[in-house]
């Protein structure tokens, strides 16, 4: 995995971006480098060390990767739902991409395990979104 290469992917747009992801699997890069990449653009996204004004940039990164490695079987549904989640509730909601909205991220996860919203326990406090860091 090239880092340089990821770094300069974040601000492409989304179909350059998958395009890019694409271009930079190697032909052996299965579920290993998808996690690579993941973890990388995540860490972007999400560390201490990244500017304010980057977290977009490497959150939509990050979306475009998960979204890509489960479209070419790199990750699978449960791997992918669950790291949008965890992104999800990292970020602020300012920095969230509009593809990563706090509904859409907890559907999916409570469909894998087959239960509906309304069935769902209610937790007051624990899923709320991130206000500050």
């Amino acid at each position: 995995m090239e880092a340089d290469e990821l770094d300069a992917l974040r601000f492409a747009d989304p179909a350059d971006q998958r395009a890019g992801l694409l271009a930079l699997r190697p032909p052996n890069g299965g579920t290993n480098w998808w996690l690579g990449v993941v973890q990388h653009v995540t860490l972007g996204a999400t560390g201490p060390g990244t500017p304010e004004t980057e977290r977009r940039a490497w959150a939509e990164l990050a979306v475009a990767a998960l979204e890509t490695a489960l479209e070419t079987g790199g990750l699978d549904d449960r791997e992918v739902a669950t790291r949008e989640a965890r992104l999800c509730l990292a970020l602020a909601p300012g920095d969230r991409p509009q593809t990563l909205l706090p509904d859409r991220a907890a559907r999916r996860c409570l469909d894998l395990v087959g239960v509906s919203p309304p069935r769902s326990p209610r937790r007051p406090g624990r899923c709320g979104p991130r206000t500050s860091r």
